[in-house]
């Protein structure tokens, strides 16, 4: 069987060696037994550590370019890199809330999409910590949310790890806003940050926007004409949704189950909202039925929304936006446990979409294929299982990464049929730089089929090697000209669906 006749597309391109990873480490769960997805590992999989840092609602990491983790936060704490609480990272929202009602906020604090971590333009090792405290009235027990905080991480301290240098600064003050909703992308010149915040109804239709630069944190706002419905819950349109921005940057989407979906342009240059469209529809809610979440393909063009109960997917591509409403699936009862419910998503960087229950569940269900149309998006419930059980929680919140890059996420390696997918592993080859003979220490001494490809995406060498004696195999490059190749080779009986890749210099 030659190499071609396997039909592989290789869209592990180029492009992902220099493709920022930031958002490549995911935890969630008790702090004594924290779960965290780490996507460099191919497989990706699900890992278990103690930390002190267990996490509610409030979740928040960031990595450095190359997917390693620097720090994560429950809004309450910030850990380092070794799992340990980061210098002077305690008391974040700290108040009467944070004392009284979280007795200390142990397991994190209880506001999703109410955190992010954004680099600072202005410094390579700083970072700034966006995040937002609940009120509590000490004596009606009413609650609100009036204020957004920042704090500062500098790596430059305690040998890499970092420490917080400040924290709890004001940036929004005595103005009333929605709990959650926090968005955060990259402005137009691909260094400063928006922050888009929604009101709520006492501050009429209007969105803050926050402008953060290299040398200051600006606060604007706008009205928009899509109003929202007065509170009839504590939590209806706050707690209970999401908003997002398409992963490349021209949409926000505004979702929770009393407001329905706000649909908007957004300019990235001057950071307003425009042509907004209303779709209300008409699902349950209730004060048991009120957790909705809403996410983007990785293609802009399809969006996905949860109620709960059932899984939708809408194509903004439609001339009929609302008629392109397709049903994928509902609530599985014999797959999933009687608890477990649809209430969180979140696009991963593998070009997948995560959904996850509200409370305790072993798994993760997985759209495996979200750039597809209806039911071809491979949507799969109970589909990847965690390492621990997790608690009450929440995926991180990450910004747009990779907005203005051609790749939104690392797609690794599949099949042109789309289903089948090939973890990408390591190859180890030398010499590298090579001017002629390059040798590669194949993981196994198996049959496979081994191809060079240039920058271009043409392949320039294919060939099948039969079972070897010894796991190193010589090839001669010494007639290809000069510059940047990847090698990939598969095994030919290839159960854990494998692709070995390595990036080699030709001179």
């Amino acid at each position: 069987m030659k190499l071609y006749s396997i039909l592989i597309v290789f869209l592990f391109h180029f492009s992902l060696c220099s493709q920022s990873r930031q958002d490549y480490y995911w935890p969630f769960g008790r702090g004594d037994n924290t779960s965290f997805i780490d996507f460099r590992s191919k497989p990706i999989k699900s890992e278990v550590r103690i930390s002190p840092v267990g996490f509610d609602r409030t979740n928040a990491s960031i990595c450095d370019n190359e997917g390693k983790l620097l720090f994560y936060t429950n809004g309450c704490q910030v850990a380092d890199s070794t799992h340990e609480v980061m210098s002077g990272g305690d008391s974040l929202n700290i108040n009467f809330f944070f004392t009284e009602v979280l007795n200390g906020c142990q397991y994190g604090y209880r506001e999703k999409q109410g955190i992010v971590i954004l680099p600072d333009p202005a410094a390579i090792e700083g970072y700034y910590i966006i995040h937002k405290p609940r009120d509590l009235d000490s004596i009606t027990f009413d609650f609100s949310q009036q204020y957004i905080l920042s704090s500062y991480v500098d790596l430059s301290h305690n040998e890499g790890k970092g420490a917080v240098t400040s924290k709890n600064d004001t940036i929004l003050d005595r103005q009333y806003i929605q709990s959650g909703h926090m968005t955060a992308i990259q402005h137009a010149n691909g260094k400063d940050w928006w922050i888009l915040q929604p009101g709520d109804s006492h501050s009429g239709d209007i969105y803050f926007r926050i402008l953060l630069s290299s040398d200051t944190i600006r606060v604007d706002s706008q009205y928009v004409e899509l109003p929202y419905i007065e509170d009839v819950w504590p939590s209806k349109a706050t707690a209970g949704g999401y908003s997002r921005f398409s992963p490349d940057g021209t949409k926000y989407a505004y979702f929770n189950l009393w407001d329905g979906l706000h649909l908007y342009d957004f300019d990235r240059e001057t950071g307003l909202l425009s042509n907004g469209v209303d779709l209300d529809f008409g699902w349950e809610r209730n004060n048991n039925v009120w957790l909705s979440s809403v996410e983007f393909s990785p293609n802009s063009r399809f969006i996905y929304l949860i109620n709960t109960f059932s899984l939708y997917q809408l194509d903004t591509w439609a001339d009929d936006l609302m008629g392109s409403l397709t049903h994928i699936a509902d609530r599985n009862p014999v797959v999933l446990s009687d608890w477990d419910h649809f209430h969180m998503m979140a696009a991963g960087p593998d070009c997948k979409i995560y959904i996850r229950s509200g409370s305790s569940t072993d798994y993760l269900n997985v759209i495996h294929s979200p750039n597809k149309k209806g039911e071809d998006c491979d949507f799969r419930q109970a589909d990847m299982m965690l390492a621990a059980r997790t608690g009450r929680g929440n995926f991180p919140y990450f910004p747009r990464f990779r907005v203005d890059e051609t790749e939104k996420c690392d797609s690794t390696i599949t099949m042109v049929n789309g289903i089948d997918v090939f973890w990408r592993k390591d190859l180890k080859v030398f010499p590298n730089p090579v001017s002629d003979y390059l040798t590669l220490e194949l993981p196994e001494h198996a049959s496979g089929y081994l191809r060079l490809v240039n920058v271009s995406g043409e392949i320039v060498l294919e060939r099948e090697i039969f079972r070897l004696g010894t796991q190193e195999y010589r090839v001669d490059l010494s007639t290809l000209s000069a510059g940047v190749y990847l090698v990939d080779y598969l095994p030919k009986d290839n159960v854990d669906r494998q692709i070995y890749t390595a990036r080699v210099v030709k001179e």
